[in-house]
């Protein structure tokens, strides 16, 4: 199999991630505009931010590594975190300012290249990241292959269109959106139940950064061409 390398040099690579992402962010309309962003290369690594508001004093967090790995291309915990942090530095200048941040981000995409999935799903990228920002859960960190970002899943013609989105932050959202495809009149969130399911890991999911709970709406398109309007919720 053909890894990334053998398909894009590192520099192409990063910026079809960095495009991908941008779109990824843009489909998320309730978030604000990423008011952090670093694209930065030096010989070893290559790294980048964003960073907006979920709401007040609650930021989300994209953060991309995509070359610290060891010979055996398994994740380097302590090369990760030391840049993690020369990363924050170098943007915000200041301890107080790096420890407010930190503070601040309740959700966290993590982008790092290492080409074993079982290894890229380990505990220790978890541990790793809610240890540098306490306030992170683990159930809201979300790990990203650099292969998953190489392009917009969306745009694929089997993917459904017109898609929306329906995070657990805005619940009033959720329960209009259930309310037009559930029957009764006492429709509540604990319906979500009643939706079809789609993983986590599904692209359609990740691309909006979506979490256990958040509900996708999106319209269906038939081999006869007939339109179906659908909702799903996402679950682990």
């Amino acid at each position: 199999m053909d890894t990334i390398g053998e398909k894009f040099s590192l520099q192409e690579q990063n910026e079809k991630i960095i495009d991908t992402l941008s779109e990824m962010i843009a489909d998320r309309v309730d978030w604000s505009d990423p008011d952090k962003k670093i694209d930065s290369k030096t010989q070893d690594v290559q790294v980048f931010l964003y960073s907006g508001f979920l709401r007040e004093n609650q930021r989300y967090a994209i953060i991309g590594i995509l070359d610290i790995i060891d010979t055996n291309h398994a994740f380097n915990r302590t090369s990760a975190q030391q840049t993690i942090e020369k990363l924050l530095l170098a943007q915000l200048g200041t301890s107080e300012e790096i420890n407010e941040f930190k503070e601040q981000v309740v959700k966290l995409s993590f982008v790092c290249v290492s080409r074993i999935t079982a290894m890229f799903r380990n505990t220790q990228h978890v541990q790793m990241l809610t240890e540098l920002f306490p306030n992170l859960q683990s159930k809201k960190i979300q790990l990203f292959m650099p292969e998953e970002l190489l392009f917009n899943k969306t745009k694929h013609e089997l993917v459904p269109k017109d898609l929306q989105h329906y995070p657990t932050e805005h619940p009033e959202r959720q329960v209009e959106i259930l309310k037009q495809y559930l029957p009764g009149e006492n429709v509540t969130l604990e319906n979500v139940e009643q939706l079809p399911k789609i993983k986590i890991q599904d692209p359609i999911a990740k691309h909006f950064f979506a979490l256990k709970g958040d509900i996708i709406e999106g319209t269906e398109i038939s081999p006869t061409n007939i339109q179906s309007r659908k909702i799903w919720s996402i679950v682990n």
